[in-house]
């Protein structure tokens, strides 16, 4: 089962009931970026 997906850009934690929650963001991205190039809706529930 896969719990944590790393890109380029950000990280994203998997549901257990499916979906995801972006946690992390990397360099300059912003959440824009991110939903313009990811193709599955996510939540965002960025970690400090």
């Amino acid at each position: 089962m896969v719990n944590l997906i790393i890109t380029d850009l950000c990280v994203f934690e998997v549901k257990e009931v499916g979906g995801l929650f972006l946690t992390e963001i990397h360099s300059n991205a912003t959440v824009d970026d991110i939903r313009a190039k990811t193709g599955a809706p996510f939540e965002v529930a960025l970690k400090k």
